[in-house]
């Protein structure tokens, strides 16, 4: 695997830390940490923020027990990365270093992840969204009391954030479909008039539509296909995805609404064995340990998905 430094300041990487688990800022630049246990090389790759231009790629320069970190100077918010791994030929999922993927613990894509066959086929780069370097503190939440109910007093309207909205005539076009049209006051004062505790919303984590059904020229409506468990899903958003589904959730917190969110744990776009690489299965391996090792929350399971309460 080619680890040379392309075009960008790398020359001060340095080990890091192993957690947290993820691209972190700090002052002086970001750490990155991914738990990959089975890689034999794990590079990081940095892009141009508005043309997903490559800047550089430098092989991460620590392991520690199963996870690979460093700490590139000089970094700051809205930086594009992704990371590129090398695994031994023998292991379940050996792929080409040649596929891009997503870091597991991205808070925001660059983009939508859209399946694209040709551009898939060598280096993936173009078919697949970056993270984005984030600074936590440009999205700190107001402080609020949220609605604390028991679950005998749960009277819950089920939605999806797109079909909630997409046709709705007092909402503006530009926000029909989206996390800013879902938390629009003809909205909220309709659902408060029926007299219910709590809005569950159909994912709103990123995803992407199965390759076979695109390849017919249709679409997953309803985003049961997860590609990243922590970045909100950009379709539904106009501009910043993080900011505006806080926005959305601020919004029915003070409208008295309780929300709940399905997530979806026991399968990725990604798919089994010969499926894509896109960002989990190629750090390791497609087994159930997504609450013990890759999520660390406590989510209230059901028999195929999990809903967690904001």
């Amino acid at each position: 695997m080619d680890t040379r430094v392309h075009t960008f300041d790398c020359d001060l990487i340095t080990q890091g830390s192993p957690h947290p688990l993820g691209a972190t800022l700090v002052d002086g630049g970001c750490n990155f940490a991914v738990y990959a246990p089975e890689a034999i090389a794990v590079v990081l790759c940095l892009f141009q923020s508005d043309t997903e231009e490559m800047l550089s790629e430098v092989a991460l320069p620590e392991r520690t027990g199963d996870v690979w970190h460093g700490f590139v100077s000089n970094l700051t918010e809205g930086y594009l990365y992704g990371y590129r791994v090398e695994r031994a030929y023998n292991s379940l999922h050996a792929a080409s270093s040649d596929k891009l993927l997503i870091d597991p613990y991205a808070k925001k894509l660059s983009r939508a992840v859209h399946w694209d066959a040709r551009q898939y086929k060598k280096d993936s780069q173009f078919m697949v969204p970056k993270g984005v370097i984030v600074e936590p503190t440009s999205y700190a939440s107001k402080s609020v009391n949220k609605p604390k109910l028991k679950p005998s007093e749960r009277i819950i309207y089920e939605a999806h954030v797109k079909g909630l909205t997409k046709s709705h005539p007092d909402v503006p076009k530009a926000d029909r479909g989206k996390f800013l049209g879902a938390c629009h006051p003809a909205v909220l004062s309709h659902l408060t008039s029926l007299g219910i505790t709590t809005v569950q919303f159909m994912p709103l984590c990123s995803f992407m539509p199965e390759p076979y059904i695109t390849e017919k020229g249709l679409t997953n409506y309803w985003g049961y296909n997860p590609i990243n468990f922590f970045a909100p899903e950009p379709r539904y958003a106009n501009v910043d995805a993080i900011a505006e589904v806080k926005q959305m959730v601020q919004a029915y917190h003070d409208a008295g609404l309780e929300v709940i969110v399905d997530v979806v744990f026991n399968h990725t776009a990604e798919s089994g064995k010969g499926g894509r690489y896109c960002r989990l299965k190629d750090f390791v391996r497609f087994k159930l340990i997504y609450t013990a090792r890759i999520l660390k929350v406590s989510w209230s399971s059901t028999t195929t998905v999990a809903v967690a309460t904001l």
